[in-house]
């Protein structure tokens, strides 16, 4: 018997995964070696892996849980949710969780049972469900939807991770690998048929970017890449965490032997640096000066940010406003025309606010 977890369980299981706080991997398993007989109620219940009942997963205000593949395949436990799978699943939709000890350590549970887990791109799609059927029911607006659903995507493929019981305001993970890529994402929701969420999926994905390396780093590009129905300038070819090429700059000119900028436009010669709040400690702002330096040496020019620069509408459209400025002599008077057109605009500068209250 193959027990799935699957909802916010497994979003908050993945987040510890994540942050190193479970020694835990995630193995891809083909979807027809998945068991989807009916769940045995004396299993589930006697379902005892330490290092999910410290993580908060077992408590009584958070229920496991658990995919099933039918309505009638549910159990009824006060400690379980079941939900059930009512249309094929694609292929990369489950994963195994192994564990560095024997499996009897991870699994004390007789008749050889297996704990799997829905996979980054199944989590991403189970949660446009979930937003969909907010949409739906009007308690949020599509756009808002789509916003929310780029924020988990772009998590997953950036290198930082929320905390996996307070994502919004708890302390954060970061410098980690990423679980997945856009183009992962992107190929596996091309694979998925009348699922609930679907079209909300596919419209934030192609708003998704990789790399980014905290939510601050979102809502930058975001103000600066996404439509203009949705807060952004819709400036384009917005690189991301994109390593420099010094391989031509002589040795021993620069202090740093890599330069990779936060967000560069294309090739232009302006790089945009979020500094969050480590970097007021006297040491990084030794970093960011000669970062600074380095940046002059090769002809561009660093624009830093702090959190002040973009926590308000009003701060973020002055934001805006220079970013272009500096951006005119190589984008030509026709950007600055359409950028500020943009900037001025009631409807869009409800917009932009709108997507700080999601973001902040």
């Amino acid at each position: 018997m193959d027990i799935v977890i699957t909802g916010k369980s497994a979003l908050t299981l993945y987040r510890q995964m994540r942050a190193g706080k479970l020694q835990l991997k995630a193995k891809p398993i083909p979807m027809a070696f998945v068991s989807w007989e009916k769940l045995d109620g004396k299993q589930v219940r006697e379902l005892s892996i330490p290092a999910l009942e410290t993580s908060g997963l077992f408590t009584v205000d958070r229920p496991l849980d658990l995919r099933v593949r039918d309505t009638r395949d549910r159990v009824r436990l006060g400690t379980v949710v079941c939900h059930a799978t009512t249309k094929p699943l694609p292929g990369g939709s489950i994963v195994e969780l192994t564990a560095p000890w024997h499996s009897a350590d991870l699994l004390p549970l007789e008749q050889g049972c297996r704990v799997l887990m829905d996979s980054a791109p199944l989590m991403i799609l189970d949660m446009a469900g979930q937003l969909c059927e907010h949409v739906n029911n009007g308690k949020m607006s599509h756009d808002v939807g789509i916003m929310r659903l780029t924020e988990l995507i772009c998590e997953f493929c950036g290198t930082y991770a929320r905390h996996y019981l307070n994502p919004r305001n708890g302390e954060m993970t970061f410098e980690i690998e990423p679980a997945t890529t856009v183009s992962e994402v992107r190929e596996y929701l091309s694979r998925v048929r009348g699922i609930s969420g679907i079209k909300l999926a596919r419209a934030a994905v192609a708003l998704a970017v990789d790399k980014l390396a905290s939510p601050m780093e979102l809502v930058v590009y975001a103000a600066m890449a996404f439509p203009p129905r949705l807060g952004g300038l819709h400036i384009q070819d917005i690189r991301v965490n994109e390593p420099l090429n010094l391989s031509v700059v002589p040795r021993g000119t620069l202090a740093h032997q890599q330069l990779t900028p936060d967000l560069r436009v294309g090739d232009r010669p302006v790089v945009v640096e979020y500094n969050g709040k480590e970097h007021l400690k006297k040491y990084r702002v030794r970093q960011d000066k000669n970062r600074a330096q380095d940046y002059a040496k090769l002809g561009i020019y660093q624009y830093p940010l702090m959190i002040e620069d973009v926590c308000t509408a009003d701060a973020l459209e002055r934001t805006l406003r220079d970013f272009v400025d500096l951006l005119t002599p190589y984008e030509g008077l026709s950007f600055r025309a359409r950028t500020l057109r943009i900037l001025r605009d009631r409807k869009y500068r409800a917009a932009r606010q709108r997507l700080l209250d999601t973001y902040l």
